[in-house]
Protein backbone atom coordinates (compact mmCIF):
# COMPACT_ATOMS: atom_id res chain seq x y z
CA UNK A 1 0.00 0.00 0.00
CA UNK A 2 3.11 2.34 0.42
CA UNK A 3 2.78 3.25 -3.52
CA UNK A 4 -1.13 4.37 -3.24
CA UNK A 5 -0.14 6.29 -0.04
CA UNK A 6 2.17 8.33 -1.89
CA UNK A 7 -0.12 9.04 -5.18
CA UNK A 8 -2.75 11.81 -4.71
CA UNK A 9 -4.82 10.38 -8.05
CA UNK A 10 -4.95 7.06 -6.64
CA UNK A 11 -6.10 7.97 -3.11
CA UNK A 12 -8.41 10.34 -4.70
CA UNK A 13 -9.90 7.60 -6.40
CA UNK A 14 -9.97 5.44 -3.48
CA UNK A 15 -11.84 8.30 -1.45
CA UNK A 16 -8.99 9.01 0.53
CA UNK A 17 -7.39 12.13 1.58
CA UNK A 18 -3.66 12.07 -0.38
CA UNK A 19 -1.05 10.38 1.74
CA UNK A 20 -2.98 8.35 3.48
CA UNK A 21 -4.17 5.13 2.61
CA UNK A 22 -7.31 3.95 3.21
CA UNK A 23 -8.59 0.17 4.01
CA UNK A 24 -11.19 -1.41 2.28
CA UNK A 25 -14.60 -1.21 3.21
CA UNK A 26 -15.75 -4.74 5.21
CA UNK A 27 -18.87 -6.73 4.50
CA UNK A 28 -20.21 -8.35 7.20
CA UNK A 29 -21.67 -11.56 6.20
CA UNK A 30 -24.79 -12.51 8.41
CA UNK A 31 -25.78 -16.28 9.06
CA UNK A 32 -28.46 -17.65 8.21
CA UNK A 33 -31.33 -18.54 10.54
CA UNK A 34 -32.61 -21.48 11.09
CA UNK A 35 -36.31 -20.38 10.62
CA UNK A 36 -35.60 -18.62 7.39
CA UNK A 37 -37.80 -20.27 4.47
CA UNK A 38 -35.26 -18.64 1.98
CA UNK A 39 -32.10 -21.08 3.46
CA UNK A 40 -33.66 -23.69 2.99
CA UNK A 41 -34.36 -23.58 -0.98
CA UNK A 42 -32.34 -25.76 -3.41
CA UNK A 43 -30.56 -24.54 -5.60
CA UNK A 44 -26.97 -24.49 -7.52
CA UNK A 45 -23.96 -22.70 -8.53
CA UNK A 46 -25.53 -22.86 -12.08
CA UNK A 47 -28.19 -20.09 -12.82
CA UNK A 48 -29.08 -22.50 -15.92
CA UNK A 49 -29.94 -25.31 -13.97
CA UNK A 50 -31.83 -23.05 -11.54
CA UNK A 51 -35.78 -24.77 -10.46
CA UNK A 52 -37.33 -21.20 -9.42
CA UNK A 53 -36.52 -18.62 -12.28
CA UNK A 54 -39.48 -18.00 -14.69
CA UNK A 55 -38.41 -18.59 -18.21
CA UNK A 56 -36.77 -22.39 -17.51
CA UNK A 57 -39.22 -23.61 -14.30
CA UNK A 58 -41.24 -25.07 -17.33
CA UNK A 59 -37.84 -25.85 -19.52
CA UNK A 60 -37.30 -29.86 -18.15
CA UNK A 61 -35.66 -31.75 -21.49
CA UNK A 62 -35.05 -35.49 -21.04
CA UNK A 63 -31.64 -36.63 -20.45
CA UNK A 64 -31.06 -39.74 -22.72
CA UNK A 65 -28.27 -41.54 -24.27
CA UNK A 66 -26.71 -39.70 -27.44
CA UNK A 67 -28.03 -42.62 -29.62
CA UNK A 68 -31.14 -42.29 -28.11
CA UNK A 69 -31.41 -38.68 -28.94
CA UNK A 70 -30.00 -38.50 -32.35
CA UNK A 71 -31.31 -41.83 -33.64
CA UNK A 72 -34.75 -41.61 -33.96
CA UNK A 73 -35.59 -37.91 -35.36
CA UNK A 74 -31.75 -38.39 -37.56
CA UNK A 75 -33.68 -38.72 -40.79
CA UNK A 76 -36.05 -35.59 -40.08
CA UNK A 77 -33.62 -33.66 -39.25
CA UNK A 78 -31.46 -35.00 -41.97
CA UNK A 79 -33.99 -34.23 -44.49
CA UNK A 80 -35.05 -31.09 -43.38
CA UNK A 81 -30.91 -29.81 -43.04
CA UNK A 82 -30.79 -30.80 -46.83
CA UNK A 83 -33.69 -29.04 -47.49
CA UNK A 84 -32.64 -25.90 -45.88
CA UNK A 85 -29.27 -26.48 -47.88
CA UNK A 86 -31.19 -27.07 -51.28
CA UNK A 87 -33.71 -23.75 -50.95
CA UNK A 88 -32.23 -21.40 -48.53
CA UNK A 89 -29.66 -19.72 -50.14
CA UNK A 90 -28.07 -18.08 -46.43
CA UNK A 91 -27.87 -21.69 -45.49
CA UNK A 92 -26.05 -22.70 -49.02
CA UNK A 93 -23.59 -19.69 -49.12
CA UNK A 94 -22.88 -20.78 -45.28
CA UNK A 95 -21.80 -24.05 -46.16
CA UNK A 96 -19.42 -23.08 -49.19
CA UNK A 97 -17.92 -20.69 -46.28
CA UNK A 98 -17.51 -23.57 -44.30
CA UNK A 99 -15.87 -25.35 -46.81
CA UNK A 100 -13.52 -22.29 -47.82
CA UNK A 101 -12.36 -22.03 -44.73
CA UNK A 102 -11.59 -25.46 -43.78
CA UNK A 103 -10.55 -26.47 -47.57
CA UNK A 104 -9.83 -23.82 -49.41
CA UNK A 105 -9.40 -24.08 -53.28
CA UNK A 106 -7.11 -26.42 -53.46
CA UNK A 107 -5.88 -29.21 -50.91
CA UNK A 108 -2.42 -28.72 -50.90
CA UNK A 109 -0.09 -31.44 -49.67
CA UNK A 110 2.51 -29.98 -47.01
CA UNK A 111 5.50 -32.32 -47.22
CA UNK A 112 8.32 -30.96 -44.79
CA UNK A 113 10.49 -34.13 -43.33
CA UNK A 114 12.79 -33.68 -40.08
CA UNK A 115 16.16 -33.48 -42.41
CA UNK A 116 17.84 -33.25 -38.92
CA UNK A 117 16.63 -37.06 -37.45
CA UNK A 118 17.38 -38.15 -41.52
CA UNK A 119 21.15 -36.98 -40.89
CA UNK A 120 20.31 -34.66 -43.71
CA UNK A 121 20.65 -31.27 -44.54
CA UNK A 122 18.37 -28.40 -45.82
CA UNK A 123 19.50 -28.07 -48.86
CA UNK A 124 17.99 -31.94 -49.33
CA UNK A 125 15.19 -31.34 -47.45
CA UNK A 126 14.10 -28.44 -49.25
CA UNK A 127 14.34 -30.14 -52.82
CA UNK A 128 12.51 -33.33 -51.37
CA UNK A 129 9.73 -31.25 -50.18
CA UNK A 130 9.42 -29.24 -53.56
CA UNK A 131 9.76 -32.79 -55.90
CA UNK A 132 6.93 -34.47 -53.73
CA UNK A 133 4.83 -31.53 -53.35
CA UNK A 134 4.68 -31.03 -57.54
CA UNK A 135 4.04 -34.58 -58.19
CA UNK A 136 0.95 -35.03 -55.41
CA UNK A 137 -0.46 -31.90 -56.55
CA UNK A 138 0.08 -33.66 -60.56
CA UNK A 139 -2.31 -36.88 -59.50
CA UNK A 140 -4.58 -34.76 -57.09
CA UNK A 141 -5.59 -32.10 -59.28
CA UNK A 142 -5.36 -34.29 -62.79
CA UNK A 143 -7.75 -34.15 -65.03
CA UNK A 144 -8.76 -37.37 -65.01
CA UNK A 145 -9.24 -37.47 -61.37
CA UNK A 146 -7.28 -40.00 -60.00
CA UNK A 147 -8.04 -40.35 -56.18
CA UNK A 148 -11.85 -40.54 -56.93
CA UNK A 149 -12.65 -44.33 -57.71
CA UNK A 150 -15.65 -43.19 -59.65
CA UNK A 151 -13.32 -40.43 -61.81
CA UNK A 152 -15.81 -37.83 -61.07
CA UNK A 153 -13.30 -35.49 -58.75
CA UNK A 154 -10.65 -34.40 -57.51
CA UNK A 155 -9.44 -35.08 -54.28
CA UNK A 156 -9.97 -31.18 -53.80
CA UNK A 157 -13.88 -32.12 -54.55
CA UNK A 158 -13.70 -35.16 -52.73
CA UNK A 159 -12.51 -33.29 -49.65
CA UNK A 160 -15.06 -30.05 -50.01
CA UNK A 161 -18.14 -33.15 -50.31
CA UNK A 162 -16.59 -34.60 -46.81
CA UNK A 163 -16.65 -31.58 -45.02
CA UNK A 164 -19.67 -30.23 -47.09
CA UNK A 165 -21.36 -33.81 -45.87
CA UNK A 166 -20.28 -33.29 -42.38
CA UNK A 167 -21.78 -30.20 -41.62
CA UNK A 168 -24.77 -31.57 -43.19
CA UNK A 169 -25.67 -34.97 -41.06
CA UNK A 170 -22.58 -34.79 -38.88
CA UNK A 171 -20.85 -37.59 -40.16
CA UNK A 172 -19.14 -38.75 -43.36
CA UNK A 173 -17.75 -42.45 -44.69
CA UNK A 174 -15.30 -43.14 -46.95
CA UNK A 175 -14.25 -46.23 -48.85
CA UNK A 176 -10.85 -47.34 -50.21
CA UNK A 177 -11.24 -49.34 -53.25
CA UNK A 178 -8.14 -51.05 -54.35
CA UNK A 179 -8.37 -51.31 -57.65
CA UNK A 180 -5.32 -53.07 -60.35
CA UNK A 181 -3.94 -50.59 -62.51
CA UNK A 182 -2.85 -51.82 -65.81
CA UNK A 183 0.43 -50.22 -65.86
CA UNK A 184 1.34 -51.31 -62.52
CA UNK A 185 0.69 -52.16 -58.80
CA UNK A 186 -2.77 -52.02 -56.71
CA UNK A 187 -3.69 -48.49 -56.67
CA UNK A 188 -6.11 -47.34 -53.39
CA UNK A 189 -8.68 -44.77 -54.18
CA UNK A 190 -10.94 -43.21 -52.64
CA UNK A 191 -15.10 -43.38 -52.46
CA UNK A 192 -17.07 -41.27 -50.54
CA UNK A 193 -20.62 -42.40 -49.48
CA UNK A 194 -23.20 -39.38 -49.70
CA UNK A 195 -25.98 -41.22 -47.47
CA UNK A 196 -27.19 -39.64 -44.38
CA UNK A 197 -29.52 -42.69 -43.43
CA UNK A 198 -28.48 -44.20 -40.04
CA UNK A 199 -29.56 -47.39 -38.89
CA UNK A 200 -28.20 -49.68 -35.96
CA UNK A 201 -25.94 -51.97 -36.83
CA UNK A 202 -25.87 -55.63 -34.72
CA UNK A 203 -23.34 -56.02 -32.58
Amino acid sequence: MSFLANDPEMQELLGGPPGQATEPERVEVLPARSGDPMATLPGGAYEGASQFDRELALWRPNLNSVDGEIIPDKPVLDARTRDMLRNDSYVASGANIHKDNIVGAAFLLNSKPVHQVLGLDETWAEEFQEEVESKFTLWAESINNWPDAARKGTLTDLVRLAVGVHLMSGEVLAAVEWIRSPLGPIIPLFRWSTSTACRRLPA
